[in-house]
């Protein structure tokens, strides 16, 4: 096996995933997905993106040219200090209590700023993967992190007004 397919077994036996829970994960056949496990067939690019970004691991890792799985430390600061931005915008928002309409221009323009700056950085998906990798063996923490993040985003939509 070479490097992408052991890497690939790494990032889901650290996971405590199948094969198939993996494929199902990645929107992938199992059949895809074992191909690229056993290197029967050549991992798209768009895929192991995907792998990155789902797992927090470095591209560069994956691919065989870096050490260490770890994305790299900046890029997590930089997408938690977006959402801490995001969030700190919406709770001043919310509690004001009015309406997303309501508010003023400067609120409407930070919230719609801190929440573009988020979503350049990948949005939920950027900060799952950031949280996964900041406490990979406390499920409950993970849990309970997502279950936040996923709570003030559903309520933070206003900068897409």
């Amino acid at each position: 096996m070479n490097v992408i397919g052991e890497r690939l077994r790494d990032i889901r036996s650290r996971h405590h995933l199948s094969q198939g829970e993996m494929a199902l994960r990645l929107g992938l056949s199992d059949r895809a997905y074992k191909n690229y496990e056993l290197e029967k067939r050549e991992t798209p690019l768009a895929v192991a993106i995907s792998i990155c970004d789902d797992f927090g691991v470095d591209l560069n890792w994956l691919a065989g040219t870096a050490q260490s799985s770890v994305a790299t430390f900046e890029r997590f600061m930089e997408t938690f200090s977006a959402f801490n931005e995001a969030r700190a915008a919406y709770v001043e928002f919310e509690a004001r209590g009015v309406s997303y309409s309501e508010s003023t221009q400067a609120e409407r323009d930070r919230l719609r700023a801190a929440g573009q700056r988020l979503e350049t950085l990948g949005g939920t998906r950027a900060m799952g993967a950031a949280i996964r990798s900041f406490f990979p063996d406390d499920a409950a923490r993970t849990l309970h992190a997502g279950d936040e993040l996923n709570h003030f985003w559903s309520h933070i939509g206003g900068w897409m007004a």
